[in-house]
């Protein structure tokens, strides 16, 4: 299995950047850095991978008769299958490294996520409708408490994995960060998110016009930063989000518009990149980094 995923994935990446004969396809797998054992591709084989890379990352291997019968992504897919699809790709890319014996000695990795060992039991909960009971130690709170959750879904954001759920006694939406949780068990019996949380606990509802893991109770509202360069550029070529569009360009600079809740944690992200961004609208997120500023500069002037 884990063999026919590799060939699906990397299928889908050669596929991504070119279209291919059958035949070129099979000189570029006996080639290939990720084909270890350096197999040919059978035609038989191959024709069960198309299926699974259909299955797999919801997109089509399709032959082009009128192109010497290449073959070719079908490249019509959604948002969510055009993320997850860059996602297995890059995972791919990485975990090919470990073909290349010399690469660990040349490739700088930043620090893990921890506690990824409780990924699997929680994402099976998921599936399978199941509780969860853990121990878990807020920054924000002095002491850890017991909580049992109804894992909705997980999110990956900045060297952290999160699952969001429905606390089981309170029927209140939370937030929990995979590294300060503890003592995991999953408990028996079928359990269903509440009827007034459902709609909203899903990746594509709970986190929509927000960045990174902070909902709050704002609602999305326009923002316009100035960038500077050269980390106008930066963003430009890796977006702070998706909603990202540029509205005005000037001789040293780039104007930024963006539709998302204004969180603590967005503030931190353009607080980040200091004096080469400046918040232009609304005032009141304005304001707040103002106030940001001045609690810094109190900070470095005692």
């Amino acid at each position: 299995m884990i063999v026919k995923g590799k060939i699906c994935i990397w299928l889908v990446d050669i596929l991504s950047r070119e279209s291919l004969t059958f035949k070129e396809l099979q000189e570029r797998w006996i080639n290939s850095a990720a084909n270890i054992d350096k197999k040919g591709l059978e035609k038989r084989s191959f024709e069960r991978y198309k299926q699974a890379v259909a299955e797999l990352f919801n997109v089509d291997v399709l032959c082009d008769a009128h192109d010497g019968y290449k073959y070719h992504l079908d490249d019509d897919f959604d948002d969510g299958t055009r993320k997850y699809k860059d996602w297995l790709l890059s995972s791919f890319h990485l975990t090919n490294l470990s073909s290349f014996a010399d690469y660990n000695k040349k490739v700088l990795l930043d620090m893990a996520p921890k506690n990824t060992d409780y990924l699997s039991p929680i994402l099976e909960s998921v599936t399978n409708k199941h509780s969860i009971k853990f121990a878990y130690h807020s920054f924000m709170k002095k002491r850890g408490h017991n909580l049992e959750m109804i894992p909705s879904f997980v999110k990956y954001f900045k060297q952290r994995w999160y699952v969001i759920g429905e606390e089981v006694n309170g029927n209140f939406v939370m937030t929990c960060a995979l590294e300060r949780m503890k003592e995991l068990t999953i408990c028996d019996g079928k359990k269903v998110i509440s009827d007034k949380n459902k709609d909203i606990l899903s990746p594509e509802n709970y986190f929509r016009d927000c960045y990174g893991v902070i909902r709050e109770n704002k609602e999305p509202v326009k923002i316009v930063i100035r960038a500077y360069e050269p980390q106008n550029l930066y963003i430009k070529s890796t977006p702070i989000h998706e909603c990202q569009k540029e509205i005005a360009h000037g001789k040293k600079y780039t104007d930024f518009e963006y539709f998302l809740r204004p969180t603590y944690d967005l503030q931190q992200e353009l607080f980040w990149h200091m004096n080469l961004v400046e918040v232009l609208e609304p005032e009141s997120l304005r304001k707040d980094m103002k106030n940001m500023l001045k609690v810094c500069f109190d900070k470095y002037n005692k």
